[in-house]
């Protein structure tokens, strides 16, 4: 039943393109799977892996995960299984520059597609052949390709967030047959479609700076600088490969201002070795290594308790006002359902989206436990503080993890005190943590997120 509810969340969080999360979590799922035998649910975590990586633009991961996918595929993989991975041996090849070879992968993970009914797949597949064929100058085919994906589009009622992985081929092709009021309605459509993920932000913007380029606007240049400037902080080795060639497809050698960086650095991840560790001893990211917060090193502004506590005494002597901030997670049906690796790892996740927040302020954090943690915010306005609340809420009320039972909502409280409600007597760390502690105590008691009087 674990392992089956871990796949189960694994599929919703990919089908909301929340590829970082699928990577963590898969991480610990997919060993369990391979431990225990299970190889159909360890097929559905690679495929959920491989897209992520490849969304995300991780060239590495995405190709040493495909060779042991690939083994297990073809001795374990039915239809369904098949399907998906020759539309990912299909990418694997496209960012190889193998385009025929691409192209012809791409009419297997179709044929089984057909024989599915699987239309979605059968659009991202005749999409991604149209950009192609465009590539090798066979518009012509490009054209037919892109037509027959547009019929199986009209045959989808109500698509999945996933389909968006068709629309960069649909732009790539649109930008270059120059076709502007196509472009505009596939990147309508592709901007609802994304929602906040900034993968697809970032690639937005490069098909815009391609269609800039192609009327000779001097912004596209900048476009495709400023979208080069955030794959080289991703490390996204498939999107610069991209950049590479539209700065080559026009000829701006001259004129982009990161070209010979940009060489460099695909000069040298080339001449890497392909990586060889095995994905089934890759581990997550745990709170502690005993009484040491692991994300301390990953996350500066979290500290001891010790420290905390002599940094909030030393604001008291200075008469310096501070917001303290307590939040719990209820986890108690979780672990029984998804197990604790899983569950460490997926708390870790909540956790990265309050720090988050709140890294926004100046704060310090401490971690508790794996669900509870504290925060002390300074210079910070009951305004901002309340901005910073309602973030979380909307960030965080509504997470909701699907398992093989159900659905299953995750209790989030939050209880808070501002240093000046507190009477002088208590105007040190005890007394701050204390009224905060009672603010969150009442807040899971009535079931709310928090709690203001």
């Amino acid at each position: 039943m674990i392992i089956s509810n871990q796949v189960k969340y694994l599929g919703y969080l990919y089908e909301q393109l929340k590829y970082d999360e699928v990577i963590k979590l898969g991480t610990v799922t997919l060993p369990m799977t391979l431990e225990e035998k299970r190889y159909h649910d360890a097929l559905y975590c690679y495929e959920y892996m491989a897209s992520s990586y490849f969304e995300i633009g991780k060239f590495d991961s995405f190709i040493l995960i495909m060779g042991d996918y690939e083994k297990l595929c073809l001795t374990y993989g039915e239809d369904r299984n098949k399907m998906a991975f020759y539309y990912l041996l299909s990418l694997l090849h496209f960012i190889l520059k193998n385009y025929e070879e691409s192209i012809e992968v791409a009419k297997q993970s179709i044929k089984y597609a057909h024989h599915l009914n699987n239309e979605e797949l059968i659009v991202v597949n005749f999409m991604n052949i149209s950009s192609q064929l465009l590539i090798l100058k066979q518009h012509e085919k490009a054209q037919i390709a892109m037509n027959l994906a547009h019929y199986y589009k009209g045959k989808i009622v109500n698509p999945k967030k996933t389909i968006i992985r068709s629309y960069m081929g649909m732009l790539f092709y649109y930008a270059t047959m120059k076709q502007e009021e196509s472009f505009l309605t596939a990147k309508q459509e592709f901007v609802n479609l994304m929602n906040d993920s900034t993968h697809y932000r970032a690639n937005l913007e490069l098909v815009e700076a391609f269609l800039g380029l192609y009327r000779g606007n001097p912004e596209g240049i900048m476009l495709l600088e400023r979208v080069y400037t955030y794959y080289y902080k991703q490390a996204s080795i498939i999107h610069l490969n991209i950049v590479k060639y539209c700065v080559e497809r026009f000829q701006l050698g001259s004129r982009f201002s990161y070209y010979e960086e940009l060489n460099a650095l695909l000069v040298e991840h080339e001449a890497k070795p392909v990586p060889t560790k095995n994905l089934r001893s890759i581990g997550s990211e745990f709170f502690f290594v005993d009484d040491l917060p692991v994300v301390s090193v990953k996350y500066p502004n979290v500290i001891s308790q010790s420290v905390i506590e002599q940094h909030v005494e030393q604001a008291f002597q200075n008469d310096l006002d501070m917001y303290c901030l307590h939040w719990s997670l209820g986890i108690e049906q979780l672990e029984e359902l998804f197990g604790q690796l899983f569950l460490d790892q997926l708390l870790f996740t909540l956790f990265e989206t309050i720090y988050k927040s709140i890294f926004d302020y100046e704060s310090e954090v401490i971690v508790r436990s794996k669900n509870e943690g504290e925060a002390i915010i300074q210079h910070i306005s009951e305004e901002k503080f309340f901005q910073l609340l309602m973030k979380l809420e909307e960030q965080l009320q509504s997470v909701i993890v699907h398992s093989t039972i159900g659905n299953i909502e995750v209790p989030i409280h939050f209880g808070f005190i501002h240093s000046s409600q507190l009477p002088d007597e208590e105007r040190h760390y005890a007394g701050l943590t204390a009224h905060a502690d009672a603010s969150l105590y009442y807040a899971k008691s009535h079931g709310q997120f928090y709690i203001y009087s």
